[in-house]
């Protein structure tokens, strides 16, 4: 009977045993099952996060490339429609001045005129003359592309590049005299020397 017992007894340990072992490779099994379950669902995420960006940048790129088209057209528009205009808010040492009497002088012949169109007083510099060289005034309605415009009071002189190299810092005003009344350059630091009526010099070398 004992040895029957004992048999017993080794019989139910042994179904024990296997029914833990058993259990363990399951717990073993899911843990990996699991951590590998993780893993995946992690990539997924990321993937999805990708394509996510992805998708959003793929939909916000015309956007970006239309901004940036019209921020170059407008820079090109204003860029290529500015003239060369000095004002008194960025006084430079080569501008152009105008006296009192060269402004009051124009407003007097804008009024003459009655036209809608705006005069400007245009100041050329040509060859000839006495010395050399010799100021041209004239009225203008418009400005050229290659126009340096000087403005004060509301009145404005425009002065082509080639001339404003000959009359940087200058001062124009009007003058009138027994024998005669014009406009005059009465000061100008690029020329020496020139003839009694200030219509011609000659050039600083």
């Amino acid at each position: 009977m004992e040895s029957a017992a004992c048999r017993s007894v080794g019989g139910l340990l042994r179904g024990l045993y296997r029914v833990i072992a058993r259990r363990n490779l399951f717990y073993a099994s899911f843990n990996v099952n699991g951590a590998n379950l993780g893993e995946r669902i992690h990539r997924a995420k990321q993937d999805t996060s990708r394509l996510s960006s992805m998708s959003l940048m793929k939909r916000m790129s015309p956007l970006f490339a239309g901004r940036i088209r019209e921020n170059h057209r407008l820079l090109s528009s204003s860029s290529s429609s500015v003239l060369h205009e000095s004002s008194a808010s960025s006084p430079s040492a080569d501008d152009v001045h105008l006296t009192a009497a060269c402004i009051q002088r124009m407003k007097e012949l804008q009024a003459a005129e009655g036209s809608l169109i705006e005069k400007m007083l245009r100041l050329s510099v040509e060859t000839g003359g006495c010395s050399g060289f010799q100021y041209v005034f004239n009225l203008d309605e418009k400005a050229n592309s290659d126009d340096r415009v000087f403005e004060k009071d509301g009145v404005k002189l425009v002065i082509d590049n080639v001339s404003y190299d000959f009359v940087k810092g200058a001062t124009v005003d009007y003058v009138e005299e027994l024998i005669r009344a014009a406009f005059q350059v009465t000061a100008n630091p690029s020329a020496v020397g020139g003839c009694s009526c200030k219509s011609s010099f000659m050039v600083k070398q």
